[in-house]
């Protein structure tokens, strides 16, 4: 009997020592319960959690996310946070989808822009560029339509332009990969020779498929021109008869300088001849100083246009040194397109 009693009282002793030990590491004494020790929390990307054997202890696994802020200590079955309350995660770096893409009905932000190149990319370290870039990247479009894009050396200004996160489709044209998705290849027509600069005007054309849209109302034609001060009457037959030819009825999207800075007589055309309206603010000049020669043009059949921006986005039309937190001499304009 004595021996029995002496296993007993050994058995006990011990079973006391793993409580007190273990009752120090889980915060609990007693029938107490207390909230574990927060001084020695789990490192920067670790968090605390409860163990699933259900014994009321904390222990450290790794986080798939980023770390947050306060400490993560336990209270019973649950989390406790004796410190700042952990901040929300931040938005993911994965590209988003700029233009809104998705579903017919779904609307995407068209941007038209004469980037000045042979300015504001050779010039002050191309820093006007970066200025164009932000007011691209403020409207996040589905596709972009740039003008005087090659003057400032085309591969600089496609290097310039990358961190707007859009993908260079070609002649001065960009897309969101996350929005659109081109069908078939980039197409381009010259439509007028300047004799003043020496160079060929040209029109450029590419169909799109909008992302997660089906259907047969999922693609539409989109267009890009710059052109030239005089020969107007030349350039609207040319753009029209290709516009037509490419688009094979799908509905259509223009963006352009068109130097028409008298009577707008050439835009009137187009717009009749292909049924077109005027996204863009019709009110606002569209140069610094005065004076509207950027469009964007869209059809009126399949497109409900919205959002119409005209922004300034610092534009200057000096070149030089004082210039340099400037961006070009043409405003940036802004619409949104909703498939109907």
């Amino acid at each position: 009997m004595r021996g029995l009693f002496l296993i007993s009282v050994f058995v006990m002793s011990c079973a006391t020592a793993f409580r007190i030990k273990h009752s120090h590491r889980s915060g609990q004494v007693g029938n107490a319960t207390a909230v574990v020790d927060s001084t020695a929390p789990c490192k920067s990307n670790l968090v605390q959690r409860r163990r699933e054997a259900g014994n009321n202890m904390c222990s450290c696994r790794r986080r798939s996310g980023p770390s947050v802020t306060g400490l993560y200590t336990c209270r019973g079955n649950t989390l406790a946070f004796p410190g700042p309350s952990p901040s929300p995660s931040p938005p993911s770096r994965r590209r988003r989808s700029t233009g809104g893409g998705g579903s017919k009905g779904s609307k995407l932000t068209i941007v038209s822009y004469n980037l000045m190149s042979w300015c504001t990319q050779s010039k002050c370290g191309a820093r006007r560029m970066r200025t164009i870039v932000n007011g691209i990247k403020r409207y996040r479009p589905a596709v972009l339509g740039t003008q005087e894009h090659d003057d400032g050396g085309y591969s600089h200004v496609r290097r310039s332009l990358k961190p707007t996160g859009l993908s260079h489709r070609g002649a001065g044209t960009y897309y969101d990969a996350g929005a659109v998705s081109p069908v078939g290849g980039l197409q381009e027509k010259k439509i007028y020779y300047s004799s003043k600069y020496n160079q060929h005007r040209r029109v450029s054309g590419q169909i799109y498929k909008i992302k997660g849209c089906s259907g047969s109302k999922c693609e539409f034609a989109f267009f890009n021109t710059h052109w030239d001060h005089s020969g107007h009457s030349e350039q609207a037959n040319k753009v029209i008869d290709f516009m037509k030819q490419l688009s094979k009825g799908r509905p259509m999207v223009l963006t352009g300088d068109f130097n028409v800075w008298g009577s707008k007589w050439p835009i009137d055309r187009i717009k009749d001849k292909l049924n077109m309206r005027e996204a863009s603010d019709p009110h606002r000049s569209s140069w610094c100083t005065g004076g509207k020669v950027d469009f964007i043009l869209a059809s009126r059949k399949g497109w409900a246009a919205s959002g119409a921006v005209t922004d300034s986005n610092n534009c200057d039309t000096g070149c030089g040194g004082h210039t340099c937190s400037k961006a070009s001499d043409h405003k940036l304009l802004k619409a949104d397109l909703k498939r109907t």
